[in-house]
């Protein structure tokens, strides 16, 4: 028997919601797919360690009992180091939001002992603008022959690649060149 178009059982079960949770019920939430408890300490042991942010040294750079530590790539860049060194799988919206409120990110109030200045982000602006899906860290890995080491970084060792290391992986597309350009117009 049908009423008003339903099955039978839709009725029964209408009827059967109605004597449990009132006439107003409401269908109970459905939890998705939780992260264990396991993966989101891993998350935040990885925000809090050394390779990925560090201390600021100010007496008051201090949340909630936790010295503050400024975070020294951007969320997106951090993500992608998770999924190339974590056994666990996160997405990008929970790896973001399991941010512990202590690593800060540059650029926000209280982080100005980090340059974030137009020239120093010149260099991941012109990649995004050349198509070159690299990430500065690697480029400069193909710059100098050790990271750690004060002379490579201030242009004083002579095994270095320099430049060259960098322009076989640039494609020739997206070389610039003084020789090549004419004029620049800039449109806003």
């Amino acid at each position: 028997m049908d009423f008003f178009g339903a099955p039978e059982r839709h009725a029964r079960d209408a009827v059967k919601l109605r004597s449990e949770s009132g006439v107003l019920s409401v269908p109970p939430r459905r939890k998705g797919r939780p992260l264990s408890e396991e993966i989101k300490e891993a998350v935040r042991k990885f925000y809090e360690d050394d390779a990925v942010s560090y201390c600021l040294p100010g007496k008051k750079d201090v949340i909630r009992g936790h010295q503050k530590r400024l975070l020294l790539m951007n969320l997106r860049e951090l993500h992608e180091e998770w999924k190339k060194t974590s056994q666990f799988k996160c997405g990008f919206s929970s790896f973001a939001s399991l941010r512990p409120p202590h690593c800060v990110l540059a650029g926000g109030s209280g982080t100005h002992t980090v340059c974030v200045c137009l020239e120093h982000q010149n260099i991941k602006l012109m990649l995004h603008a050349a198509g070159i899906n690299t990430t500065t860290q690697e480029i400069l890995t193909k710059t100098v022959c050790d990271l750690d080491n004060e002379a490579c970084m201030v242009n004083k060792c002579a095994s270095c690649p320099g430049n060259s290391g960098v322009e076989l992986e640039i494609p020739e597309r997206a070389r610039f060149s003084s020789r090549n350009v004419d004029n620049f117009h800039v449109q806003q």
